[in-house]
């Protein structure tokens, strides 16, 4: 593959066209369409033209990438920045967690993880959509890439981890095919093991009362704006004074957390770490 070299400021080098089907696309996910688009090595590209270190060994395509570009870092800011520069599009959706950033600990390790991680279901019904021969057939949702994603919020189904004929683990983006199609061996992705909640049974309601915890990760479940741990500190402290005596124990029983965790979130100390929500 061949690294096309960053053109001046004022042109667009890399147009791409907005994925449809999906609600939030992760930095990662566009990064691994536009490196199929023009058929650029995927870590050279992401060092060179996005991250801009011109890195010899380039960006590794499994965790590390992912860590970079979707997490609460100032590093995912710079890469949704570059991709809304290179590409000539505004990214008005969550790309990347830093929306969380006012709340969450940023310290926090295991946010993201350590594989790819996709809704075959999604994948199927993306493939079925005509696109120009040149786009990438698949895009994936940010909330995928979490550690604690397990259900896709669209069909209520699992999210795969593998491949369906040589059950290998997905780097996040692959150097050797297309979006959708697994890293080892070429399978198309829409094949991978998933499980299918009930429509009337158990498997769908636990479905969906995982996804509920899952609110301020999925895009549309609720507004951004109200993600600040000031005002999390503020309404946790009047929650207490209304508990009285009992206040405290209260709070932290029905969070599942110790007192002091709950005591430095009523003081502003530290952000909320995703094992406790």
């Amino acid at each position: 593959m061949r690294v096309i070299p960053f053109l001046n400021h004022g042109i667009t080098p890399f147009p791409i066209r907005i994925h449809e089907g999906v609600e939030a696309e992760s930095n990662v996910s566009l990064m691994a369409r536009i490196s199929w688009k023009y058929r650029m090595h995927p870590s050279k590209f992401i060092s060179d033209v996005v991250l801009q270190n011109n890195a010899s060994h380039g960006i590794g395509l499994g965790r590390d990438v992912a860590n970079f570009c979707n997490s609460l870092t100032a590093t995912s800011v710079i890469v949704t920045n570059r991709l809304e520069a290179i590409t000539g599009k505004k990214i008005f959706w969550p790309s990347s967690f830093v929306y969380l950033s006012n709340i969450l600990d940023r310290m926090a390790h295991g946010f993201i993880a350590k594989e790819k991680k996709w809704c075959a279901q999604c994948y199927r019904e993306s493939m079925a959509i005509k696109r120009p021969e040149s786009e990438a057939k698949v895009a994936d949702e940010l909330y995928w890439s979490l550690a604690i994603s397990q259900y896709c919020a669209k069909h209520l189904c699992s999210l795969s981890y593998c491949c369906g004929v040589c059950y290998q683990r997905q780097p996040f983006i692959s150097n050797k095919y297309e979006p959708g199609f697994c890293h080892y061996c070429g399978t198309s992705l829409t094949k991978a093991p998933h499980i299918i909640c009930d429509l009337d049974g158990h498997s769908k309601s636990e479905a969906e009362s995982y996804l509920a915890k899952m609110d301020i990760f999925i895009p549309g479940a609720t507004e951004i704006s109200q993600f600040d741990l000031k005002i999390l500190s503020r309404n946790l402290r009047g929650l207490v004074e209304k508990g009285g005596a009992d206040g405290l124990y209260t709070l932290t029983e029905c969070f599942g957390i110790n007192n002091m965790t709950l005591k430095d979130w009523c003081s502003y100390k530290h952000g909320v770490s995703v094992e406790s929500l």
